[in-house]
């Protein structure tokens, strides 16, 4: 004890005491969370995936998307050009060269694709007649007499000057005088035919009654009406003009006549 009070005594009043540390500031409050949306009925957890089938007639059907929007209108074709009325004896023409021609005789032939095509003076151009070489264009038929064999019609391309059957020139068909006018229908390989008329009616013409030249099918003929020498009670044309084919020697006549059809040959 003595001990105790003499340092006491000695050094007077009690040490001070070191100041408690600050205390650490208080920590801020954590900020308010928002409070959770109140959860919506299947909404929550979504999933996605492809529909793989659907029964409208068991519930509700999908909404169906919108229809796509429609085309516009295609613009109109362009108007074609009506197709050319079609030409007699003018479709499949074929061309080849003339191999031979007989201007007397009036008919020879061409080749074609290594065929061999009778040609007649009749169904060429009108005052013209084919010659060997001439590049030739036509259509093609049956030969009459011979329908194994073809034959060329509407033949155009030839270079010479038409001959008859006595080696003349054939200068083309006379310009006629007679009162009517007609359109040559049909005229047979034996010397006769008919004419229709421009009133539809047809006249019987024969080849002996013809001027200067031959009708064929297809011409437009000048000639007078007389009466028919086998029966009267009938007329037939006369005086016929305007054929397109030189006329044939008569029949009657020898090889040392020259002479033709009609009152211009003898």
């Amino acid at each position: 004890l003595f001990q105790v009070r003499s340092r006491q005594s000695c050094t007077g009043s009690p040490p001070m005491a070191s100041p408690p540390p600050a205390p650490a500031p208080p920590a801020p409050p954590a900020p308010a969370l928002a409070a959770a949306p109140a959860s919506v009925p299947g909404q929550a957890d979504r999933v996605s995936g492809p529909c793989q089938t659907y029964n409208g007639q068991k519930g509700s059907p999908p909404m169906a998307s919108p229809p796509p929007a429609p085309a516009p209108p295609a613009p109109p074709a362009p108007a074609l050009a009506a197709a050319p009325a079609s030409v007699p004896g003018q479709a499949d023409r074929v061309s080849g060269p003339c191999q031979t021609y007989n201007g007397q005789k009036g008919f020879g032939f061409i080749e074609m694709q290594g065929k061999t095509v009778f040609v007649h003076g009749s169904d060429c151009e009108v005052g013209k007649q084919p010659k060997a070489g001439d590049i030739l264009s036509f259509t093609l038929e049956p030969r009459r007499n011979n329908p194994e064999h073809m034959q060329a019609k509407n033949v155009t391309g030839c270079t010479a000057a038409r001959e008859t059957s006595t080696g003349a020139i054939f200068s083309g068909p006379v310009d006629g005088t007679g009162t009517h006018t007609g359109t040559v229908k049909i005229h047979s390989h034996k010397g006769f035919g008919f004419i229709t008329m421009a009133d539809g009616n047809e006249i019987f013409f024969n080849i002996t009654d013809c001027v200067g030249s031959k009708p064929v099918a297809g011409d437009v003929v000048k000639f007078d009406v007389g009466q028919s020498i086998k029966d009267p009670s009938k007329t037939q044309a006369r005086n016929i003009t305007g054929g397109s084919q030189p006329l044939e020697p008569r029949p009657d006549l020898g090889k040392g006549d020259k002479g033709g059809w009609g009152p211009m040959w003898g």
